[in-house]
């Protein structure tokens, strides 16, 4: 038996009126259609969608724009998210964080995003666009962490991110949030706080046996730094690979 939209969303139904789950089907049904998050695209298959060739695509254009600026800044998609998760039932504890740029014409947006590992997937969590460009900084971040644990619990998990998510403050926070990280590093990188002899002889190592590791203190946490060979051999540029995490048990 084929379960409607509202049996779907039961769980959501007490938070919102019966009016506003139609218009969020509607908006849903249109973006699966229509394959586009583009509103004006989307409106083209609303009379399909609606069974009634009667309608105008520019009333289902007047209701979808309506719709999401009613609940752009509602906690509407906080739930949708849950939702979509919890039917998803994913069980993993890598999560990826990421940022990218999009351009709409003369407007550059920066993206962060927080992905799960589901079957070889990366599947968006949460994700928040910043007019920031380049780098965030560390508090940006740590504030985008918090919202994302109120969708996902990540205590426990394991994020994985690159060169850009570093910081002394953003490893005491996710330590202290009993988040799991492996992050890359630059080159030489914390080089200091190993020791300028052990960091060459470790980055040796690695070169000739495939993986080094050593630990550093900041801010009075412990941390490991790894070493390992890239096993791109054509890469001359970067024939090791650094990393640094908080878990410290092999």
């Amino acid at each position: 038996m084929q379960l409607s939209f509202l049996n779907k969303v039961k769980e959501i139904q007490d938070k919102y009126h019966k009016s506003v789950l139609k218009n969020l089907q509607f908006a849903l049904a249109t973006l699966i259609t229509a394959k586009t998050v583009n509103l004006y695209k989307q409106k083209d298959y609303g009379q399909i969608l609606m069974g009634n060739q009667d309608t105008k695509p520019e009333s289902h254009y007047a209701r979808l724009i309506r719709f999401m600026r009613e609940h752009a800044y509602t906690s509407m998609w906080f739930n949708c998210l849950e939702l979509a998760l919890s039917l998803l039932h994913i069980e993993s504890n890598t999560y990826y964080l990421d940022a990218t740029e999009w351009q709409f014409g003369a407007i550059k947006i920066h993206v962060l995003v927080l992905c799960v590992n589901w079957n070889g997937v990366a599947i968006p969590v949460y994700f928040r666009p910043y007019w920031h460009k380049g780098v965030l900084s560390q508090e940006t971040r740590i504030r985008f962490m918090r919202r994302a644990m109120q969708v996902v619990d990540l205590r426990g998990k394991i994020i994985v991110a690159d060169r850009e998510f570093i910081g002394a403050q953003w490893f005491v926070f996710l330590s202290q949030s009993v988040i799991k990280f492996v992050i890359r590093l630059r080159e030489g990188m914390y080089k200091k706080e190993l020791s300028g002899k052990v960091y060459d002889k470790l980055k040796k190592k690695a070169l000739r046996k495939g993986y080094a590791s050593g630990f550093i203190k900041l801010d009075g946490l412990l941390y490991r730094i790894e070493f390992w060979k890239n096993s791109n051999l054509d890469n001359q540029e970067e024939q090791v690979i650094y990393l640094l995490t908080n878990v410290l048990e092999k």
